[in-house]
């Protein structure tokens, strides 16, 4: 394990395995590391989606994945996450009914080519 200072809590932490703010933790790992926002918060029954603000990929949102595990630009597949869920600086809570009004559907060619090519 090596120590690494984290911009975001700014603590010194010895970790292994990918920092926890980037990684999906066990429940209480973040208290334990005096960081907030710990995933033991229940992530499928709250009122926000996390957006991560310092991307896009095309012309899509990336969401958050349910208890932090991840991302994607499907908000069917993100993860819903209380109003007061402790998050890095770059990371923008979306309540519900706002990204909710933002969804449009799309036709994913690699998968519409592979279909069309057994028929």
């Amino acid at each position: 394990m090596s120590e690494h200072r984290c911009r975001e809590c700014d603590k010194g932490i010895a970790w292994a395995g990918g920092h926890p703010h980037r990684r999906r933790v066990y429940r209480g790992e973040r208290a334990a590391m005096g960081i907030p926002g710990g995933l033991e918060q229940n992530s499928t029954s709250g009122t926000h989606y996390i957006m991560d603000a310092r991307q896009v990929v095309g012309n899509c949102a990336l969401w958050w994945r349910p208890e932090g595990a991840g991302y994607t630009t499907q908000l069917n597949e993100a993860g819903l996450y209380p109003a007061d869920y402790s998050c890095r600086k770059t990371d923008i809570l979306v309540p519900k009914e706002v990204a909710e009004r933002f969804v449009v559907q799309h036709v994913l060619i690699d998968q519409l080519r592979a279909e069309l090519s057994r028929v």
